[in-house]
């Protein structure tokens, strides 16, 4: 059959050629989020610069910057239509209780949470959970989210209210804090009844966080500002909520709004020593010494100064270097730093530094964590070590007058041994017994010529 393209107008098969062309250059619909960088910082952002505002359900960013701050490395947006086991991922635009992301104790996954509802839907934090499930989202350090693990408890211990944080060992056991229902527990992908690990029912929770193999909560349920969850990480129900010796909340001399916090050993012995609460009443980070068994407050380093009056100070993570720590922090509006070189038990000092700010209409930050990191397999080094000995042995006997000539070829260490003796024509009788442990670097061969007279 004949081409049909020299029948075609030359102006038709311009087009064509544009077309093909067209479909080469442009860019794809669907963009793959990059791998997290070791080190960054990534926080929580819900608000796409839409229209959406107040109390309706907005759209929700992962952000990622470095250390050093400037823009946004990348920014990763959560679900906001069901695909499959993946849900929708939204917020409430203007809850600034929402949205306190953790990274697994293990480093490899974040932790956050969020609604299965559509974009613009208004409050569906007053919404029945059989209604409007609350979602736990995973991400891990190739920037691939999960988000199919849903939960529909409903009732004064159920997870009515806002979805606040969630925190996990691995990525598969999976905690969670809402205003209402205390602890849960659950497992990656489950949609059915979570477990309630904390009584009595109908705690607000805030920040949840695995330090040193033991989950922590802060509150909004006086008195406890700051507490253990049970012992370890606690997956069974009848847990309690136990305050830290010397911090209560709505208390002269402690914390009154506690949110995220950071943990740190500095004094040189084993066990964690200090601990960094981001405080939203006093706008400031308080820092606390474990002193004869009490929690000893030190003093606190103010926002109020670089930082916009009323900021909603939520996230903190941090890093140690000796006894020195470095602090990084979220309000509403601001990504922060500031390091605090005092050490254990002692005033702290630092400056606030401004790393990012957003500038993102009907939008605010949230939490935030370090970057997930990958789980590196060691790499095994097989090193096998061989020692090979032969010995042989020929013994010929005879009565016969003969010459007897023994030639030995080997690779190996060998013993030859030849004795002919006797007048008769007999053929002599030759025993070889080669023995050899392990593997010769070539094959062991004895010759015996023998020439009789």
């Amino acid at each position: 059959m004949k081409s049909l393209l020299p029948r075609l107008p030359i102006g038709l098969l311009v087009v064509a050629m544009i077309a093909v062309m067209s479909l080469l250059v442009l860019p794809q619909t669907t963009v793959r989020a990059a791998a997290f960088a070791q080190g960054n910082i990534v926080v929580y952002r819900v608000g796409d610069g839409g229209t959406i505002t107040g109390a309706d359900a907005a759209a929700v960013f992962l952000d990622e910057f470095t250390t050093a701050g400037g823009a946004a490395v990348q920014s990763i947006a959560l679900p906001t239509t069901d695909n499959g086991v993946n849900k929708q991922l939204v917020a409430r635009r203007d809850a600034s209780d929402e949205g306190l992301l953790t990274r697994s104790a293990d480093g490899q996954y974040l932790l956050l949470t969020g609604y299965d509802t559509d974009l613009g839907t208004t409050a569906p934090d007053t919404a029945d959970p059989t209604v409007i499930a609350r979602v736990i989202g995973r991400v891990d350090s190739s920037g691939t989210i999960d988000t199919s693990t849903l939960l529909t408890d409903t009732g004064l211990s159920g997870v009515t209210g806002s979805p606040r944080s969630a925190a996990s060992t691995n990525g598969t056991d999976l905690f969670f804090g809402g205003n209402r229902g205390g602890v849960r527990y659950t497992t990656l992908g489950s949609t059915g009844t979570s477990t309630t690990i904390t009584t009595p029912a109908g705690q607000s929770l805030r920040q949840l966080n695995i330090f040193d193999n033991q989950l922590y909560a802060t509150t909004n349920t006086d008195p406890v500002a700051i507490g253990t969850v049970g012992t370890g990480t606690p997956t069974t129900s009848g847990q309690t909520i136990t305050a830290l010796p010397g911090i209560s909340s709505g208390m002269a001399g402690t914390t009154n709004e506690a949110y995220g916090f950071f943990f740190a050993n500095l004094d040189g012995t084993p066990g964690l020593d200090t601990l960094y609460i981001a405080d939203d009443g006093n706008d400031a980070i308080q820092k606390f010494s474990l002193v004869g068994g009490t929690w000893t407050l030190n003093g606190s380093i103010a926002l109020t100064t670089p930082i916009p009056a009323n900021p909603s100070v939520r996230g903190l993570i941090g890093t140690v270097t000796g006894t020195s720590v470095t602090l990084y922090g979220t309000t509403t509006t601001r990504l922060y730093s500031v390091t605090d070189a005092t050490g254990f038990n002692q005033i702290p000092t630092g400056t606030i530094s401004v790393l990012a700010t957003n500038t993102v209409t009907n939008s605010a930050f949230r939490g935030l964590a370090f970057a997930p990191v990958a789980l590196v397999v060691p790499t095994a080094t097989s090193t096998t070590t061989g020692t090979a000995t032969a010995t042989a042995t020929a013994t010929a006997t005879g009565t016969a007058t003969a010459t007897t000539t023994a030639t030995v070829t080997a690779t190996s260490t060998g013993t030859v041994t030849a004795t002919p003796t006797g007048t008769t024509t007999a053929i002599p009788t030759v025993t070889t017994t080669p023995t050899a442990t392990g593997v010769p670097s070539s094959p062991f061969r004895i010759y015996l010529p023998l020439i009789l007279k």
